[in-house]
């Protein structure tokens, strides 16, 4: 199993989607078609993505996002950023 739908999973159960799509052009895509699928608003799902094109077009659409370069940055709790999990 793949590390990244492991930690979710161990994280987070089975409530959060981890879903990747190769080409660029198509992300935008993908998550409409995921939105419309699971009937959910823009702002419950999270995009993250490594290039600041993609997360612009998704920002300029309404949808929450973080950067690959901010993952470090964010913290879980007071004392635990949310990259210190990924070794869990």
């Amino acid at each position: 199993m793949d590390a990244k739908i492991a930690f979710i999973q161990k994280h987070y159960g089975n409530d959060i989607e981890f879903i990747m799509a190769s080409s660029q052009e198509r992300k935008a895509d993908v998550v409409q078609i995921l939105k419309e699928t699971n009937r959910c608003d823009t702002s419950e799902i999270l995009f993250v993505d490594d290039m600041d094109c993609n997360i612009s077009n998704m920002s300029d659409l309404g949808y929450s996002l973080v950067s690959v370069n901010d993952l470090k940055n964010i913290r879980v709790s007071e004392n635990r950023l949310l990259m210190e999990y990924m070794d869990d």
